[in-house]
């Protein structure tokens, strides 16, 4: 029963995440892209990520709320979570400044508090996909009811 809280409890903090900060880059295209614009990795093509990312996370957090899905988004959850945490810690290399629409608490985070959330973030993503194989595998006859 824990367990089953926890995947539970995992999957609506990456589904209001998702649903945030996607609706956060759409809603603020502009300010989105000219954070895009800023960033010595992604200045060559913001025009692109700048529609591409937010769907991405948009379809992701639908699968999420889907159970027929779920695994397929827990595995692309882990996989934004990987690329955004990478991209943080890379472009915490080359500036001081690290341009992020993460939005709202993000924004005002340190650096390295900034990279410690995204790890913690990915660490669970991955808990995620861990759990949801479990739950599938232990309530596989009523999962899906």
């Amino acid at each position: 029963m824990k367990i089953r809280i926890i995947h539970l409890a995992i999957i609506i903090l990456f589904l209001l995440l998702l649903l945030y900060t996607s609706i956060s880059k759409l809603s603020d295209y502009k300010g989105f892209v000219s954070e895009m614009q800023q960033s010595p990795l992604l200045k060559i093509v913001p025009g692109s990520i700048a529609w591409a990312f937010p769907m991405l996370e948009l379809i992701t957090a639908c699968m999420l709320a889907t159970k027929q899905f779920r695994l397929k988004g827990l595995y692309l959850c882990s996989t934004i979570m990987a690329v955004v945490t990478v991209y943080v810690i890379c472009i915490s290399q080359f500036t001081y400044y690290i341009p992020c629409s993460c939005g709202g608490l993000l924004d005002l985070l340190p650096q390295n508090v900034h990279i410690g959330v995204n790890i913690v973030l990915l660490i669970l993503a991955i808990l995620g996909v861990v759990l949801e194989k479990s739950v599938k595998e232990t309530y596989k006859n009523d999962y899906y009811n």
